[in-house]
This record gives structure tokens, sequence and C-alpha cells, in this order.
């Protein structure tokens, strides 16, 4: 999704606006109740307002996501953001990555709370960073971890 504002989506070159991922996600929903979503959100492009930033906030609020990453706007040399004079600044983007990423872990943590107790397919992918341990992903894209005991 990377933004909850039109003007931003725009600026961004996205070809959707907030509401056409909305009838998307509740298409999926009317399908599949049990369906988990997980997007990627960037703060900070240039010129985006406290309001902007709001839409953004609001969207995560109505979907709610099992996961998702957020990052910090960082020009790319060669893209037409690169060049666009309105920054934010990063204090700002700082503050409203902070504020994003506590939203973002709360709905997360609701999601895992609600998984206690159910049985999920993981995909086991490697070795994990402590002995014995082996790391995989659900379906749902959240992480597993198992300790072998053999």
């Amino acid at each position: 999704m990377q933004s909850g504002s039109d003007r931003i989506l725009a600026a961004m070159n996205r070809k959707h606006t907030a509401d056409d991922y909305r009838r998307v996600i509740d298409r999926f929903r009317a399908a599949r109740q049990d369906i988990a979503f997980s997007s990627d959100f960037i703060v900070g492009f240039p010129g985006e307002t406290e309001g902007e930033f709001a839409a953004t906030l609001a969207l995560v609020t109505q979907i709610g996501y099992a996961g998702a990453y957020s990052f910090k706007y960082s020009p790319r040399p060669g893209t037409p953001a690169a060049d666009m004079q309105e920054t934010v600044s990063a204090a700002e983007m700082d503050e409203r990555l902070v504020r994003l990423q506590e939203l973002i872990d709360s709905q997360q943590s609701a999601f895992n709370k609600a998984m206690i107790g159910n049985t999920v397919d993981v995909l086991f992918e490697r070795a994990a960073r402590n002995p014995g341990q082996i790391v995989g992903r659900t379906a749902y894209l959240q992480p597993a971890h198992v300790l072998c005991l053999a």
C-alpha cells in the first residue's frame, strides 16, 4: 500500500488509490474471513503532510495487519522523487516511523495472540542463529522458530 494518502500515492507513481485498496481488501475478506494481510509503508515521502500521514495511520487501523514493513523515505538517484524539494525533516520521519510501527506492532501482537492454540502449516527454510533451532514462516508470513530436540 505504501501510503493512505491518494496524493502521496500519485506522487509515488502508484496507479491505485486508498479506496481501490480498501475494495480489494473487502473482496478478499468476503471470500475468506481468516485471511491475514501484510504491506509495506513509507513515511516522510517528499511533501507528506501530517494530515496525509494521519491518513496512513487511519488506513492501517482500518485494515489491521498481521505484519507490515515500514520505512523512512530515502531518495533513490534517478527517480522523480529524488529531485523533489519539499522534504520532511529527519526528526519528523523518525517520529512518524515510531508512531506507525507502534500501531503495526500492536496489530501484529493481537494477531499472534489470536493464533495461540491454532495449528498452522510452517515452511521451514533454514537453521536459526541458535544451535538446534530451525526457522521458517507460516502461511500468514509470521516467523516460526522451533527447537529440535533430537
